[in-house]
């Protein structure tokens, strides 16, 4: 069933961070059905995502609000289900990474996935690791900022055996027409699994997630974060070892991919043997919790969906007991605090009634915020925060993507490695 989601932009112009009144003005942006935001231009001024066309088909789009243009509809790769979905820009968001549904040219009247590329109009298809007889998939999910690296992955045959055609996820980057795989954590045989969640600005690093031995019991297998750079993958750890379920990822990195933010299973607070998600940074070697939004009972729950470029601020997702809420958290304050509480009290925005607990998508020069939430009357609509000058506070250098955009993607639509 289609959702009509009805889509605004706010347009707050804001003297200083630390204001405390802003004046501020509502410019419709349209209706859009099915609007998802995975991602945006360094300036804010594109978003990458998917919509539902005018036949009811989830297609891949650009939309630059600035220039009142509307959505752009960036198409599909071929023959098939009609299906595409972007997840990443570029930097001045003229080159745009995703998937598509293709057709299976190996079993008729089914579909494979493949990450495209897509520039000046055109959309091209990626290719896969490894082409094989039906269960091939590839997915880009992000992109430097020139727009010359992308990460992702790819199934290819299981290393560990498993029997024949038994598929698994690899992470790869594809650059200058090539695609490679960047390995796995696991050597063991246990389990191999890796997928790409985030480039570094400068191509240098990629972060996400790969199977490695639990280290609590070496006959099972737990996701870790990791790190790539210089052809080498590195396990980032965990924020608790002894946790009931073990398990790390990272969703982004800054910009020289020094410092890596994500999610990390810990101990629940208050109710044993049981494991919750907490937010990280990982910065010199050192992975540290970022905490939650609530206190004591609960709900406990965080998870850092992006970074800004120079690793001092991370946005997320966090828990309060009416519900999911974006939240920001800096290295200066090292405190969590909810996006809701930011507008309303430091900049004064007016938010009655209106709920935002999906993390937002913010310009590198920390002057655009762009995010889905809910307002008075319970539509859904996206939002957009113009402050007039770059801020030297808390937003500036910001540069995120909607990882909650690029995971319902993936995971939706995923096809499967068996």
């Amino acid at each position: 069933m289609n959702t009509k989601i009805s889509c605004f932009a706010t347009l707050l112009a804001i003297s200083a961070l630390g204001a405390t009144s802003a004046s501020a003005s509502f410019t419709s942006l349209g209706v859009v059905d099915g609007l998802v935001i995975n991602g945006s231009s360094a300036d804010g001024a594109y978003i990458v995502g998917q919509y539902i066309d005018a036949l009811g088909n989830p297609i891949a789009m650009r939309w630059d609000i600035t220039a009142g243009a509307g959505l752009e509809d960036l198409g599909e790769l071929a023959t098939g289900s009609v299906w595409s979905d972007a997840l990443a820009a570029s930097g001045d968001g003229s080159v745009v990474v995703g998937a598509s549904l293709i057709e299976n040219p190996n079993k008729p009247n089914t579909d494979l996935m493949e990450a495209f590329i897509w520039e000046a109009g055109a959309m091209t298809g990626l290719g896969f690791l490894e082409v094989s007889n039906g269960n091939d998939l590839s997915v880009a999910t992000a992109i430097s900022a020139d727009g010359t690296l992308v990460a992702g992955h790819s199934n290819v045959s299981n290393p560990g055996g498993g029997g024949e055609g038994k598929k698994v996820s690899e992470a790869f980057i594809w650059e200058a027409g090539v695609m490679t795989g960047l390995g796995f954590l696991a050597a063991d045989g246990i389990d191999y699994h890796s997928e790409a969640l985030a480039v570094s600005g400068d191509g240098s690093v990629v972060v996400g997630l790969a199977s490695n031995t639990d280290p609590s019991d070496p006959t099972q297998s737990v996701d870790e974060a990791f790190l790539w750079a210089g052809g080498v993958m590195t396990g980032l750890g965990f924020l608790q070892v002894d946790t009931k379920d073990v398990r790390s990822e990272a969703t982004g990195v800054s910009y020289d991919g020094s410092t890596v933010i994500g999610t990390s299973n810990v101990d629940h607070p208050d109710v044993p043997d049981t494991s919750v998600q907490q937010a990280f940074v990982w910065a010199d070697g050192v992975m540290t919790g970022l905490g939650f939004l609530a206190d004591s009972p609960g709900p406990y729950h965080s998870i850092a969906t992006a970074v800004s470029a120079d690793g001092s601020v991370v946005v997320g997702e966090s828990k309060l007991i009416t519900g999911p809420e974006a939240f920001v958290w800096t290295s200066e304050s090292n405190e969590m605090r909810s996006l809701r509480e930011v507008l309303e009290a430091d900049l004064g925005v007016d938010l009655t009634g209106w709920t935002i607990d999906n993390p937002p998508v913010i310009s590198s020069d920390g002057n655009t915020m762009i995010a889905l939430a809910t307002n008075p009357d319970g539509e859904v609509e996206a939002f957009v925060t113009y402050l007039p000058e770059p801020a030297g506070g808390i937003y500036a250098g910001i540069a995120l993507l909607s990882w909650l955009g690029r995971r319902r993607a993936a995971r939706s639509k995923r096809a499967s490695t068996s």
